[in-house]
Parts: C-alpha cells; structure tokens; sequence
C-alpha cells in the first residue's frame, strides 16, 4: 500500500478520536458512512449514522471524562490499528485498548475496540433517553 494512503488512513482515524475527545457528535456524524457500525469489545454492534450519532450524544453525557489516548498507529489494508488507553472518571472504562479503524475514503465505515476489560457500551448507549416528568 503507497505511503500516502497508508497516512490518509491514520489521518482520518485520528480525525475519529479527535471527534470523540472533543465531544463532537456533529464531527463524529461528519466522519463516518452512512452504513458505520461501532463495535464494543464485546462484539455488540451499533450500526447507522444517525443511530451512532445518538449513541455518542448519550455517551458524551454520561461520560464527559472519557477520553481516548492513543500511543501507537500503524495500517493493515484498510484498516488504521490504534493502540493506546481509555481514561475515564468511571473505573470500568480504564485501560489499555487496541482499535480498529475500517477507513473508506476520507471515512471510518467501522470502528471496534478491542479493551482488555468486557464494556457492553453498545448496549448502555442503545437504550433509549430517560425523559424527566
């Protein structure tokens, strides 16, 4: 693979987690396919803009601590592997994680993370709002 595309690969992931840190689900929405899936590191999925915009809507209000630090990068045909930590306020969320970045384009098309720690965070971000009465 040219050295070129390899770097447009890494580029647009870390455009991802620049969104996810930033807290940007407008960004987020700008960086993915229509058809995107998020996969936990549990394998649990959720698939659709609009569904992982609301997702990351949910996330970055539960969570506002979370970030996502990345040590390591490096691509595997269209895919930019990232290492690195999770840090977050909530213990659960705290550790070393591996990410892949299934890069179409100038976009993420799929975006799984592979923790060391089971989080079923498709699951807590599919459920739908409380609405206060």
């Amino acid at each position: 693979m040219a050295r070129g595309i390899s770097n447009r690969k890494i580029d647009v992931a870390m455009q991802f987690v620049a969104a996810l840190n930033t807290r940007s689900s407008r960004r987020v929405s700008e960086l993915i396919t229509p058809d995107c899936r998020f996969i936990d590191n549990t394998g649990g999925a959720i698939e659709g803009e609009q569904a992982i915009g609301a997702a990351m809507e949910r996330f970055f209000e539960l969570d506002p601590s979370f970030r996502l630090e990345i040590t390591g990068k490096t691509v595997r045909g269209d895919d930019a592997l990232l290492s690195g930590h999770s840090r977050s306020n909530e213990p659960s969320l705290n550790h070393d994680t591996l990410w892949r970045a299934k890069v179409r384009g100038k976009k993420v098309s799929e975006f799984q993370s592979y923790g060391t720690q089971p989080v079923r965070l498709s699951q807590i971000l599919a459920q739908p709002r409380q609405v206060a009465t």
